[in-house]
């Protein structure tokens, strides 16, 4: 069909070879092969050129709607292979190694995209999320907001971090009420353990100090391993990246940390956004001497969420 629109548009065999890179011969064939099918004439000569008949006319018409739709389909499949970005969010827990291997082996499944990183606070990600500008955070913050979804994926006791050192790892659990008196690392009042750990602290009867403050996880590991004293944190998973010199220990009577991804309600997930969590997940399950897999996902607060 092809050889047949060259040879009608530019007149001469010669020509439409050259346009399809072909020997003049080649043409000749796929023409008089073209001819045998239809069983009548395409060309009647006339001297040294060829003259297409009523036929072969109205067969380039037909064609040309072939051609349109080919174009068309081609047209589908380049757009189809453009590079998609996902854009994400997530606090600086998440983004000291768990992140960076979960977008490593993501990309490594899909060639054609691309991720764009946002390191947050919690509040932050939660409100970037609600207004569109990520397409999916990771948090382990109980939501309240209407215009966000979640999907938890993992959940982890809180933990006491401390130095390999200190005279609490000989305890396979720790209790504050029999700790005694300790100095501790604790996180900002903003996080939602924090009130918590003040309760629990207050209550164990012992002098407690609390002597530094920090906004997140990985920072209170650096102090614990710089001062000695104690942190109560998600091992989430902070624990997949500790310091040699530091160690945790199961709190006694702590609460559950839920991991989650959110996501705007009103746009819900594109295929892409999937593919990014289940390579969240897949990364994630690396961590299953501190942390529990929650699946299938669900939605909803649980009992001790935080």
């Amino acid at each position: 069909m092809r050889a047949l629109h060259h040879v009608v548009t530019l007149g001469t065999v010669t020509a439409a070879a050259t346009r399809m890179g072909l020997s003049q011969p080649a043409v000749s064939r796929l023409l008089a092969s073209l001819e045998s099918k239809l069983s009548q004439p395409l060309f009647e000569r006339q001297g040294r050129g060829l003259v297409p008949t009523r036929s072969a006319l109205d067969f380039c018409t037909a064609s040309a709607r072939v051609f349109d739709a080919i174009e068309g389909m081609q047209q589908n499949l380049a757009v189809s292979n453009q590079v998609e970005t996902l854009r994400v969010a997530a606090p600086p827990t998440f983004a000291r190694g768990f992140l960076q291997q979960a977008v490593a082996l993501f990309l490594e499944a899909n060639i054609n995209a691309t991720i764009q990183v946002d390191v947050r606070s919690s509040p932050s990600i939660i409100g970037m999320v609600s207004e569109g500008a990520v397409d999916v955070g990771i948090t382990d913050t109980a939501l309240t907001h209407e215009a966000v979804r979640d999907q938890p994926f993992r959940k982890a006791a809180m933990a006491c971090f401390l130095r390999r050192d200190h005279p609490l790892t000989a305890n396979r659990e720790i209790n504050v009420a029999e700790a005694g008196d300790l100095e501790l690392i604790g996180l900002t009042h903003r996080h939602a353990t924090r009130a918590y750990i003040d309760n629990l602290l207050r209550s164990s009867g012992h002098g407690w100090r609390m002597i530094v403050e920090t906004s997140t996880a990985a920072s209170a590991v650096s102090f614990v391993r710089e001062t000695g004293a104690v942190s109560f944190l998600s091992p989430f998973p902070v624990a997949g990246d500790l310091p040699p010199e530091v160690t945790f220990r199961p709190l006694h009577g702590g609460l559950t940390h839920i991991s989650r991804f959110i996501y705007p309600a009103r746009i819900g997930l594109r295929p892409l956004t999937r593919r990014f969590m289940r390579a969240v997940t897949a990364v994630s399950e690396h961590h299953d001497g501190w942390s529990e897999a929650l699946g299938p996902f669900s939605g909803g607060k649980r009992e001790g969420d935080i």
